[in-house]
């Protein structure tokens, strides 16, 4: 069963360019892609950790995509209509940064395929 793809995401696929004279990357971004996806939605609040001295991803918003998209840790999201921190990256774009690699539900134990669960949060900076 295939669900449909009514709206469309941006990707800029992360890569890692030259280095620096300490010998560190300098973080990069491919040309824009544009991403036939599920949807989109905000984390529900209980994902949200409340313990001290935890160290956790908190994530802004979760990208819903068919198995076929492909995504990489760091890439940078645009998404139509959800505001989002100007990005300096890719200016005039108000982006998100993929945190992680996609979470797969195309094994579940029913038979179809849910697609990709892709973890945004904002770029600042």
């Amino acid at each position: 069963m295939a669900f449909p793809t009514p709206y469309t995401a941006t990707r800029y696929p992360y890569a890692a360019g030259e280095t620096d004279a300490l010998g560190n990357a300098i973080d990069s971004w491919g040309e824009a892609q544009s991403i036939p996806v599920y949807g989109w939605a905000p984390p529900s609040a209980d994902q949200m950790p409340s313990e001290q001295n935890r160290s956790a991803v908190v994530r802004d918003m979760d990208l819903l995509a068919p198995a076929s998209v492909e995504s990489t840790p760091r890439d940078h999201w645009v998404l139509p209509g959800v505001p989002a921190t100007d990005c300096p990256q890719h200016p005039g774009a108000a982006c998100f940064e993929q945190i992680g690699y996609a979470e797969d539900f195309t094994h579940g134990p029913f038979g179809w395929d849910a697609g990709l669960r892709i973890n945004l949060k904002r770029v600042e900076g």
